[in-house]
């Protein structure tokens, strides 16, 4: 039976020893021979630790070394990093540890390392903050602490085409050598200038031990993906997430190509990496904002018709204008000087006040408000322009701006989207302008003239800007007096208000009668359907009466029924309840009774009576699994939106 100090000594020495450990198996592809091309597997930890020099160029032959596939007989930067460096690297991350590559020119080889044979350089990286901006320097740092180079280092010549190529660290790291600190593994791959071929030696010197780090599967060792991708299939892992495949799919096609599976951090180099070659196409060098970016779609999609409202910043002053895209594809940028009826607020205003947070270029130009729609959109608005639903939500974007969407129903009571927008806000001015000069110059046939019927929430800044556009002059509800410098672009509708807001909002959900109305519910079963009675009852106004003196009656049987004595009714209802609804009647829902009640709307409105279009739209946009996200800058967003009112449209024919 082993003693305590004997169990002790024998945990230090396991302890030590998963520290200090001799790789058995590095699995390499080379050629046959010289001569045959043909691919076989070597162990190259077999010919590492011989203490012996590299074969003379006379000497070296199929008995000296192992050769290289033809196909990397190349000895250049490109072949290098994104060849040869990826096979070593993959091969020593099999055996449970990472490595760095660096070309010795003068030597002609590729000498390969442990990562944990690296010490940082403080002397470098200094030196390089003083060349390049603080942003762009970078220190490597392992978890030991930052050593001074050791004497016995051999500084390592590096030829100026490959002097920032050690694995990109050159600059500040080197290899250590014989340290007690460092990991000692390391071995060469070289270049026959005369063949035109790499080799190993069949021995050679280098170390395969391994000391202050363990072993770890291969699964739990991340690499880079330069080193899993070779440029063919980062291309193709790019072309997919261009086509808006979801990051998954796109990992699930990488992993069965290459057999390794990529973490967010390498899905995310290559989003970068294809954001920089978008920002390259586009023209603007690498400062490209997302709203370059989506102005860059827009404008090259066919298929799509905008207008954009922005500010251009000349010294202090600001000048704001408006840019749209014609038929013929041309665009047209044009002053804009009206402050839109607004008398809080102003796209001049508002321009001042996003000055630094919603800039799109370099020029200094801010983008306002974007406004787009889809040739489908235009050919369904003029197919079934009856009934429009507008609506805004959030949460669709980074920069915060809302999502302002005008909808309709085709004959298949099929949601389409007529119009999106991002706002910069919800002020008066943007709701006009997006009315009155927007959605004339996007749909420009005779739909607008067709509408019968405009539903909104209960946003008196959204309410108002309706009110000035649809054709109902003699309306005494309109609290607002419009001066008409813009004609009225849908004079046969009337604005209406979203029932669903008005008697869930506003009564059932609202603060001041909620408890109310669960204290009478909670009475009895009985107080709960008359509650419920009442409640139908208000839905029964909004949607199922026709004509208006349906509603009248139907107001005088209601306000008779709540004066009456209860004792003839399916329960008694409390004082508070009885006079908190009757109130709310007469101070709000028979008050706004000819935006709410669908018998005062002429023409077809197929009893629409919510914006339940836009919040179906929305939810659907904001919860499928490719919708946008509030990560997304505002181009990822529209691009994503785009392509699921694409998939709605035409998946619904």
């Amino acid at each position: 039976m082993q003693t305590y100090a004997e169990c002790l000594a024998s945990l230090f020495k396991e302890e030590h020893d998963k520290y200090h450990w001799k790789s058995s198996e590095i699995i390499i592809p080379v050629a046959t021979s010289m001569t045959d091309s043909t691919s076989r597997l070597v162990n190259i930890a077999d010919t590492i630790g011989f203490n012996k020099r590299t074969p003379l160029p006379i000497a070296r032959n199929d008995q000296t070394c192992y050769w290289m596939s033809p196909q990397f007989a190349t000895n250049t930067q490109h072949s290098r990093k994104n060849h040869l460096y990826p096979l070593l690297v993959k091969a020593c991350h099999e055996a449970g540890f990472k490595v760095v590559c660096q070309y010795v020119s003068n030597r002609c080889a590729i000498l390969v390392g442990c990562h944990r044979s690296l010490f940082h350089s403080e002397h470098r990286n200094m030196k390089q903050q003083h060349s390049n901006d603080e942003k762009n320097a970078r220190a490597y740092k392992t978890q030991r602490p930052v050593m001074s180079p050791p004497k016995a280092v051999k500084t390592i010549d590096m030829d100026s085409e490959h002097c920032r190529n050690v694995d990109d660290r050159d600059d500040l790291v080197s290899f250590i050598g014989k340290n007690d600190e460092s990991c000692r593994f390391k071995f060469s791959i070289y270049w026959d200038v005369p063949h035109q071929r790499w080799f190993f030696p069949l021995e050679q010197g280098g170390s395969t031990h391994h000391c202050g780090h363990i072993r770890l599967d291969s699964n739990f060792l991340r690499l880079k993906t330069q080193h899993i991708l070779n440029e063919a299939e980062q291309q193709l892992a790019r072309d997919s997430l261009s086509s808006k495949s979801t990051v998954t799919t796109t990992c699930d096609l990488m992993q069965q190509r290459t057999g390794y599976s990529l973490t967010w951090n390498q899905m995310n180099y290559v989003q970068r990496k294809n954001l920089k070659q978008h920002s390259k196409d586009i023209g603007h060098g690498d400062f490209v904002t997302a709203a370059d970016r989506l102005l860059y779609k827009l404008e090259h999609d066919i298929s799509s018709s905008f207008i954009a409202l922005f500010g251009e910043k000349n010294s202090d002053l600001i000048t704001i204008k408006q840019k749209k895209k014609k038929k013929n594809l041309a665009v047209e940028i044009d002053e804009f000087h009206d402050d839109l009826d607004d008398p809080n607020d102003s796209p001049l205003n508002c321009a001042a006040t996003f000055r630094d947070r919603l800039q799109y270029s370099k020029t200094g130009e801010i983008l306002l408000a974007i406004a787009w729609c889809s040739d489908e959109s235009r050919r369904k608005f003029d197919m079934y322009p009856e009934i429009i639903g507008a609506d805004d939500t959030e949460e669709t974007n980074s920069e915060e701006r809302p999502l302002f969407t005008l909808c309709g129903k085709d004959g298949n009571n099929q949601i389409f989207t007529i119009l999106n927008c991002f706002m910069p806000s919800r002020s008066r001015w943007v709701f006009s302008w997006i009315l009155k000069i927007a959605l004339p110059n996007l749909h420009m046939g005779s739909a607008l003239t067709r509408v019968n019927k405009v539903n909104s929430d209960a946003s008196p800044q959204e309410i108002n800007a309706i009110d000035a556009v649809v054709g109902n002059d003699d309306d005494t509800l309109c609290q607002v007096s419009v001066h008409y410098k813009y004609p009225r672009i849908m004079p046969n509708a009337k604005g209406g208000l979203c029932s669903f807001h008005q008697i869930d909002r506003n009564y059932v959900s609202h603060p001041k009668y909620k408890s109310t109305i669960a204290a009478t519910k909670s009475l009895s079963i009985m107080a709960r359907a008359e509650v419920d009675m009442l409640l139908r009852w208000l839905w029964y106004f909004t949607k199922h009466y026709e004509l208006e003196e349906e509603i009248r009656l139907s107001q005088y049987l209601l306000t008779f029924y709540l004066n009456d004595e209860q004792d003839d009714h399916f329960a008694e209802l409390d004082v508070s309840f009885r006079n908190g609804f009757k109130g709310y009647l007469t101070n709000s829902f028979f008050e706004n009774e000819k935006k709410l009640f669908d018998a005062f709307f002429g023409g077809m409105t197929m009893g629409f009576v919510t914006t339940g279009i836009n919040e179906s739209w929305h939810h659907s946009i904001k919860y499928s699994v490719n919708g946008p996200r509030p990560k997304h800058d505002v181009a990822e967003a529209a691009d994503r939106i785009i392509r699921l009112e694409e998939k709605r449209m035409f998946g619904s024919q």
